[in-house]
């Protein structure tokens, strides 16, 4: 997609992107997934995989069909991270921090900086003070700040931290993924320049950066999982790929797969993560267990070979 970096795409579908596929347009329009099992003794143990985005709405939960049967039924709620355990660490926070040679001020000329404070007051901020504060940061912290106001969400809480919160109030046992460590170390370990290019490629093209994050909002609005593919899937390079997607999917299957044969599991992590031939359902699919899209019966191509 021209004018919009792969970086960028990938923070808005909450940490995820998706790749090539070939689902048929039915499975495709799901992001609530159904994973059964058998047990050892012939039990059988229904968990769910829901993809998230991070810049809708925490109503959107809501609309999903077989939401609230998911959350009954489970009884543990994993998340990329715990909503209760967010704090940062003084080295994870340091992390975030450029060096004193690459803060915005540095890396940008006068002209140049100028128009990334414009470009921040044009959402409503004070963009002198935006920059006196995150301009000491690495460019990855204005991008995602940035990322959140081109969605126009009205809440800091998005749907998969709600769905936490949700479940904890009927006292289900919540778990992470991931730590937040992990994800700012994951998050600021990209080359500098990169970042700053990312950046700045909204600043030089605004009305691009707004139209693709609404698309992307807009596709994931209608569940519809083959309109985000074809919004991501060509920026999305192989080592990129396999630093943010496959080596984490790998990671939660073989976390996951031995829970969901002992008992119900609702899995919330982002819609990226579900799709393609090394996404986690079809890693869970080669493990044994039968995938369907929650509202029909198909199975996932991968399962018909």
């Amino acid at each position: 997609m021209h004018g919009v970096s792969c970086r960028k795409l990938w923070m808005r579908v909450a940490l995820g992107a998706i790749v090539a596929v070939g689902m048929g347009a039915d499975a495709a329009a799901q992001v609530l997934w159904r994973v059964t099992a058998v047990d050892s003794v012939g039990g059988r143990h229904t968990s769910y995989v829901l993809g998230t985005m991070h810049t809708v709405e925490p109503e959107m939960l809501d609309t999903l069909a077989g939401m609230t049967e998911a959350l009954e039924r489970a009884t543990v709620v994993y998340g990329e991270v715990d909503a209760s355990d967010m704090a940062l660490s003084s080295e994870a926070l340091a992390c975030a921090i450029a060096p004193s040679d690459s803060t915005l001020q540095c890396l940008l000329s006068p002209a140049a900086l100028d128009s990334v404070c414009r470009y921040v007051s044009s959402f409503g901020v004070d963009g002198t003070e935006t920059l006196k504060v995150l301009g000491r940061m690495k460019p990855a912290m204005l991008d995602a700040f940035l990322e959140v106001r081109r969605s126009g969400v009205s809440t800091d809480v998005s749907p998969d931290i709600a769905l936490q919160y949700r479940a904890r109030a009927m006292g289900r046992e919540v778990r992470a993924l991931e730590t937040a460590e992990q994800q700012m170390y994951m998050l600021m370990s990209t080359p500098i320049a990169e970042q700053l290019e990312s950046l700045m490629e909204s600043v030089r093209a605004p009305e691009a950066a707004q139209a693709a994050s609404d698309s992307l909002v807009a596709a994931y609005h209608r569940q519809d999982l083959a309109a985000i593919e074809g919004l991501l899937a060509r920026e999305m390079g192989q080592a990129y790929a396999e630093r943010m997607l496959y080596a984490r999917n790998r990671a939660w299957a073989a976390m996951l797969a031995p829970e969901m044969r002992r008992y119900s599991v609702l899995v919330a992590v982002g819609a990226g993560h579900l799709v393609g031939p090394e996404g986690l359902l079809a890693l869970l699919c080669k493990a044994g267990y039968y995938i369907s899209p929650v509202g029909g019966s198909a199975p996932l191509p991968e399962q018909g070979k």
